[in-house]
């Protein structure tokens, strides 16, 4: 998925990445949660949903090579779904820093965000 991206934005992207692990049933992050981070599926399967009342409706299910969450630690706003390992499930974590928050990134880390955004993303 991000192959195509130029070293320098992939070295930064390594930089900032740290793996995850989530057991099946486990949470990566809830509905209303503050986006501080975005992730990329490496194995497993995870679903995405929302809810109203007490009502509960599945958004998405990401397998390996989805993204997740870039539009809530773009935007600095609260998340709009909750995600849930459905399986045993690793991902990369990456960190979005603030100066990202403060629109002022450039650079290889605003390429790789930029990219990832755009190609229709959850959470």
């Amino acid at each position: 998925m991000l192959g195509c991206l130029p070293d320098a934005a992939l070295d930064t992207l390594a930089e900032r990445a740290r793996p995850r692990s989530y057991a099946a049933g486990e949470t990566v992050f809830e509905e209303g949660a503050p986006g501080d981070c975005m992730h990329l599926v490496r194995s497993g399967a995870l679903e995405v949903w929302r809810t109203e009342g007490v009502e509960r409706y599945v958004l998405a299910h990401l397998a390996p090579g989805h993204a997740f969450g870039e539009l809530a630690a773009l935007d600095r706003t609260p998340r709009t779904a909750t995600v849930v390992a459905i399986e045993d499930s690793e991902t990369v974590e990456i960190g979005v820093p603030a100066v990202l928050f403060s629109r002022q990134i450039t650079g290889p880390l605003a390429v790789v965000i930029a990219y990832v955004a755009s190609i229709g993303l959850y959470a």
